[in-house]
């Protein structure tokens, strides 16, 4: 068991809405006849009869025209509002299923894309300009390319030319830019995002010391967010790997490989305060520190590093962490080994985390227990590459079913992820990829 030492070097903060009557006669009696006499004078009148009978029923009257239409009734109460919209292009679910990973070209870095087939097999698709620059050698990073499913979004480093990108995915398939900036410091190596909120590390140079900044995705691009900046908390502040949103959003956590510590940054309204440092173990006798470099979120929240000790045979191994909302790092599992060399990058599928060996050429599974506990599954779960040109990055698709690990002799491995315990079975490898390629997205 290894002692860790915390030093706090500040306290931190993280829809609708359709008779006629008879007439009466009269006469007088009748007497002999006489002469012819004047006329007699008119009868008086007779009485009104009694009202005939009732008529028979007319026959029915014809249809009448139609009314003219009634005005409109008077408007409604207007309804609630309809639920937020989640952002998600429509196209989302027809854009084909591909693996993604940045050129890192000194004169041209781009986004080379290979669509996924069912069965995990690669077929190249088509490569897509940043706009900026890589540098045409390893970064020693993970998260150099990143990608936000809510939005279709890319966002990608450039260490070449000190600038990070934001890329659109379209429905087709093909990527365009749509924002290039300065990355607010020098060699930029990994980036993040939770929402709108984007950071980004960099790593620093022999003049510029590292460093992480932050951005906010506008519709209109990037754009650089007042105060963000803070330096790394480490000795001359070089070697950072990895930057990370944790602790839903509120904390960024960044690894310094070469200072053996963990940083931590609460961020409120998008801005960054200062470092909180948790100290991974200094040397060892003879041996070196634990160099903490790549590490991903389990389902429960923690993150899981991997600790490389510069390669030393034998002396890979992962240690997790909770991250509380203040930033406060405390250690749950320490320096789990597993026999292997130079354990760098991590991608985590269900419970289960997998970390590649870059020395030993190699995979180790790891089971993650709710509280963060980690075991060692298999110490050699899969082979990538060769001894010397390993693995160099790793990226797990969102759906669990496979693995993809980059390595040094510019290939893909390619492994399936067994839905029952984890387990991986080897596929053969996709060769041809940029040897100094960085950064890893598997959708």
């Amino acid at each position: 068991m290894r002692k860790r030492n915390i030093v706090a070097t500040s306290t931190l903060v993280a829809g609708l809405t359709f008779v006629v009557g008879a007439v009466g006669a009269c006469s007088g009696s009748s007497g002999a006849a006489g002469p012819a006499g004047e006329q007699g004078a008119t009868g008086a009148t007779g009485k009104t009869g009694a009202a005939g009978a009732t008529g028979a029923t007319g026959a029915p009257g014809a249809t009448g025209e139609q009314g003219a239409a009634g005005s409109p009734g008077a408007t409604g109460p207007q309804g609630e509002a309809g639920a937020p919209s989640s952002g998600v292009d429509s196209g989302a679910a027809v854009a084909p299923n591909a693996v993604y990973m940045l050129s890192n070209d000194a004169t041209q870095n781009e986004i080379i894309e290979y669509a996924r087939g069912s069965d995990g097999t690669l077929t190249p698709f088509g490569s897509f300009p940043t706009g900026g620059a890589g540098t045409g050698a390893g970064l020693a990073e993970q998260g150099a390319l990143t990608f936000d499913p809510a939005t279709n979004h890319f966002y990608a480093v450039n260490a070449g030319d000190d600038s990070i990108s934001m890329l659109q995915l379209e429905t087709d398939g093909s990527i365009s830019l749509l924002s290039k900036i300065a990355s607010g410091g020098a060699t930029p190596n990994s980036i993040t995002f939770a929402g709108a909120t984007v950071y980004v590390l960099n790593s620093g140079s022999a003049t510029a010391p590292a460093n992480i900044a932050g951005f906010r995705a506008d519709p209109a691009g990037l754009v650089a967010i007042a105060g963000s900046t803070q330096p790394l908390s480490g000795a001359g502040a070089l070697g950072g790997s990895e930057i990370l949103f944790v602790a839903d959003g509120s904390v960024l956590a960044v690894t310094e490989r070469l200072a053996n510590n963990i940083d931590s940054y609460v961020v409120t309204a998008g801005v960054a305060g200062p470092p909180t440092v948790f100290a991974e173990p200094g040397p060892v006798e003879t041996t070196p520190g634990s160099e903490p470099f790549g590490f991903s979120l389990t389902a429960g929240g923690q993150i899981i590093v991997s600790e490389a000790w510069s390669g030393s045979p034998g002396l890979s191994s992962t240690s997790t962490f909770s991250v509380a909302a203040s930033g406060a790092l405390t250690e749950i599992s320490t320096g789990v080994t597993s026999g292997q060399a130079g354990s760098c990058w991590t991608t985590v599928i269900g419970k289960y985390a997998y970390e590649t060996n870059t020395a030993s050429a190699t995979l180790s599974q790891f089971t993650i227990a709710a509280d963060g506990t980690a075991t060692l599954t298999t110490a050699n779960a899969g082979a990538a590459g060769a001894p010397g040109t390993g693995p160099t990055d790793v990226s797990g698709t969102a759906d669990g079913k496979y693995i993809y690990v980059h390595t040094g002799q510019g290939s893909l491995s390619i492994f399936a992820v067994s839905a029952t315990d984890g387990t991986l079975t080897k596929i053969p490898d996709f060769v041809g990829t940029p040897v100094h390629a960085a950064g890893l997205v598997a959708r």
